[in-house]
C-alpha cells in the first residue's frame, strides 16, 4: 500500500542498480498484475503530472508490462466515478505527458457515464455530453489526445452511433476538427438541438468533415444517405444530401424520395447574423400535404421553385420567387398556374410588392410593414365581427381591456387584374364564376381612423344559373380604433341580369350603408324592355344581442299593370 493506493496481487520493480530509481519513469520496467486495485490519483500524479483531478480513485484490474514511458496494459478492467468502466487492452508511450503520448487502445462492452466526466470537462461541454446519457461502446483508439483516429459503436440516450474518424483538437482554440464515415441509427436530433417539436429521430450513412461539437459551433460538409428523417412529427425516408451544414446554414444539394415527398434542390441558406440569405432552385415532383402535416385537407401540390431573397422575418424580405408550372389538388379538385413571380422591393419606408402569374397580377405599394398590416388587419376583422354580433358585453369588455398606444400610420394602395382567376375560386366555390380581365383597385390607410376602399368593374358575374353583365361594385368601410363606431358602405350596379328560368332584367342596384349596430340597404330592378314592371325595396338590418332583425321601410313593387307597396 502506498498512500492511499491497494495493489492487490504482484508488482515487481526490475532495475539494474538502486540508483535507477531516481529515474524511475524512464528506468524502471514494471510487470504487474492488478486485481481490483485501488489506485488514488494523488499518488498517480506523482508519475502522471497532468492527471488533473487528485480526489478521484480508479478500480484497476489487468496485466502491466513495461515501463510508465512505454507499457502494454491487457485485460484491462479500470472502473471510476459511479458507472463508468473500460474493458479491453491498451498500450502507450510518452508518459508522463499525456497530451504527448501515443495510444493504441481497443474497448469492449464499456460503460461511461456523464456524471464521472464531469471533474474532467468544462460546464459547456458538459452539458452537451449529458444529453446521450450513460453511453455503452466498443471502438478502438490509435494517436495522440488530440489527434487520433477512432472508430467504434457507441449505444446512447438519443440513440446509436457508428463512427470511424480522425479527430483533431487545437487545445488553443478550444475547437476540434474531425473527418470520416458516420452512421446514426434512430438518433434523437430534437432533444439533442432542444427543439423536439421540430426535428424528431434520423438514420443515416455517409462521409463528413468538420469542426465543433455543438449546436452553436458545429460546421461540417456531409455526403450521406439518410434512411429516415423526422420533421414537423413527420418520418421521411430515402434521402440524399451532399452539403455544408452549420448552425443557421445550409449549402448544397438534397433529394428526397418519400411515398408523399419527391424533391431535389440546390440549395443555399445562411440564417447567420447579417447575413439572412436564401437562394434555393427546386423542383417539387410531388407533395402530398396533408401527410406531412403542412395542410389539414387532402392536397397535392407540385412545381419548380427558383428564389433568391435576403432577410429572416417578414418585414425584412427583399428579393424574388419564381414559380413555374404549379399544379394543386385540393379535396380532388385541381389548379394549374403556368407561372408566378413574387417580388418584394424596399426603399427607406416605402415598399412595392408585385405578384404576376397567367391567372391574375397584383400590385401593392406603401410605407407599410407586413407584421404590422397583418396584426393590425386581423385586429379590426375581429372589431368587425364584435360589432356584427353586437355582443355588448363583450364590446365593453374589449375595449376596456384594448391598450391604448401609437397608431400606426401608414397607406397602401393596390391594383389587380384577375386574368382568369376561376380556376382558383372553383376550389372552393365552383358555382362561382367572374369573367376574365377583371380589374380591381383599392387603397387601405390606418392611423386613429381606419380606411379600406376598393372597386372594381366586372363584365360578367355567374352564381349557379343567375348571371349579371357590366357590374361594378365599390365598397368603403371606415373605424375608429378606440371606439366601436363603424361605418362602411358597399354599391354594387349591374347594367343586364339573367335570374334563373325568369325574365332578363337590368338595372340592378344594391347600396347598403353600415352604421354601428344597424345596416341600411336599398335595392332596385326593372325588367328588361318593360321598365314599368320593376321593384324597389329598403330597409334595416339590425343587429340585437340574441338575434338580427329584419325591417322594411315603403317599399313599392310594379308589375303586370298593378303596384304593390309594402307599408310598414
Amino acid at each position: 500500500m502506498v498512500g492511499e493506493t491497494e495493489i492487490k496481487d504482484s508488482l515487481v520493480f526490475n532495475y539494474e542498480r538502486p540508483t535507477a530509481l531516481s529515474s524511475f519513469r524512464d528506468s524502471v520496467h514494471i510487470a504487474a498484475n492488478f486485481e481490483k486495485s485501488n489506485i488514488a490519483a494523488k499518488d498517480l500524479k506523482l508519475f502522471v503530472t497532468s492527471l488533473g483531478r487528485t480526489d478521484q480513485h480508479y478500480i484497476l484490474s489487468g496485466d502491466f508490462n513495461g515501463k510508465i514511458t512505454a507499457f502494454d496494459f491487457s485485460n484491462v478492467e479500470l472502473e471510476f466515478g459511479g458507472e463508468s468502466h473500460f474493458i479491453g487492452n491498451i498500450n502507450m508511450e510518452g508518459l508522463p505527458v499525456f497530451q504527448d503520448t501515443f495510444i493504441d487502445a481497443s474497448l469492449t462492452n464499456s460503460v461511461i457515464s456523464p456524471k464521472d466526466l464531469r471533474p474532467f470537462i468544462g460546464d459547456k461541454l458538459y452539458a452537451e455530453v449529458q444529453k446521450f446519457g450513460t453511453i455503452r461502446l466498443s471502438s478502438q483508439f490509435l494517436g495522440f489526445p488530440r489527434d487520433f483516429v477512432a472508430n467504434g459503436t457507441f449505444f446512447t440516450q438519443l440513440g446509436t452511433l457508428i463512427a470511424d474518424i480522425n479527430l483533431k483538437i487545437d487545445e488553443s482554440t478550444q475547437t476540434a476538427a474531425y473527418s470520416g464515415t458516420l452512421a446514426t441509427d434512430n438518433f434523437d436530433l430534437g432533444k439533442w438541438s432542444n427543439k423536439p417539436d421540430v426535428f424528431q429521430k434520423v438514420a443515416l450513412q455517409g462521409q463528413i468533415q468538420g469542426s465543433g461539437f455543438t449546436i452553436e459551433k458545429a460546421d461540417f460538409e456531409l455526403k450521406a444517405k439518410v434512411s429516415s428523417f423526422g420533421f414537423n412529427n413527420y418520418n421521411y425516408t430515402n434521402i440524399e444530401t451532399d452539403a455544408r451544414l452549420a448552425k443557421e446554414l445550409f449549402i448544397g444539394k438534397l433529394k428526397i424520395d418519400d411515398p408523399n415527398l419527391k424533391f431535389t434542390s440546390n440549395a443555399f441558406i445562411d440564417l447567420r447574423e447579417d447575413v439572412d440569405h436564401i437562394a434555393v432552385e427546386a423542383t417539387l415532383d410531388t407533395a402530398i400535404l396533408k401527410p406531412l402535416n403542412l395542410f389539414d385537407e387532402d392536397a397535392t401540390l407540385s412545381t419548380y421553385l427558383d428564389l433568391d431573397f435576403t432577410g429572416l422575418t417578414i418585414d425584412e424580405i427583399v428579393g424574388f420567387a419564381n414559380l413555374r408550372n404549379t399544379h394543386f389538388i385540393y379535396e380532388g379538385k385541381s389548379l394549374d398556374i403556368a407561372y408566378l413571380e413574387v417580388i418584394s422591393q424596399k426603399k427607406a419606408n416605402e415598399r412595392r410588392v408585385s405578384l404576376t402569374s397567367d391567372r391574375f397580377d397584383i400590385n401593392a405599394q406603401g410605407d407599410f410593414e407586413f407584421s404590422t398590416l397583418f396584426g393590425d388587419l386581423n385586429r379590426l376583422i375581429y372589431e368587425y365581427r364584435l360589432n356584427l354580433i353586437n355582443d355588448k358585453n363583450g364590446l365593453k369588455e374589449y375595449y376596456e381591456h384594448k391598450v391604448s398606444k401609437a397608431h400606426n400610420k401608414y397607406r397602401i394602395d393596390f391594383t389587380g387584374l384577375l386574368k382568369d382567376v376561376n380556376p382558383i375560386i372553383e376550389l372552393f366555390e365552383p358555382d362561382l364564376k367572374v369573367s376574365l380581365n377583371t380589374p380591381v383597385e383599392g387603397y387601405f390607410r390606418h392611423g386613429f381612423t381606419s380606411i379600406l376602399a376598393a372597386s372594381s368593374e366586372i363584365d360578367t358575374l355567374r352564381y349557379k344559373n343567375n348571371t349579371m353583365h357590366d357590374v361594378i361594385i365599390d365598397f368603403n368601410t371606415s373605424k375608429i380604433s378606440d371606439s366601436t363606431n363603424v361605418l362602411a358602405m358597399a354599391y354594387v350596379h349591374s347594367k343586364e341580369q339573367e335570374i334563373g328560368t325568369l325574365a332578363t332584367t337590368q338595372d340592378f342596384s344594391f347600396q347598403a350603408v353600415w352604421n354601428n349596430d344597424h345596416i341600411d340597404f336599398e335595392t332596385q330592378i326593372e325588367v328588361k324592355n318593360y321598365p314599368e314592371n320593376r321593384a324597389m325595396v329598403s330597409g334595416q338590418l339590425k343587429f340585437q344581442n340574441d338575434q338580427s332583425v329584419l325591417h322594411f321601410d315603403h317599399s313599392d313593387f310594379s308589375a303586370l299593370n298593378q303596384q304593390w307597396r309594402l307599408a310598414p
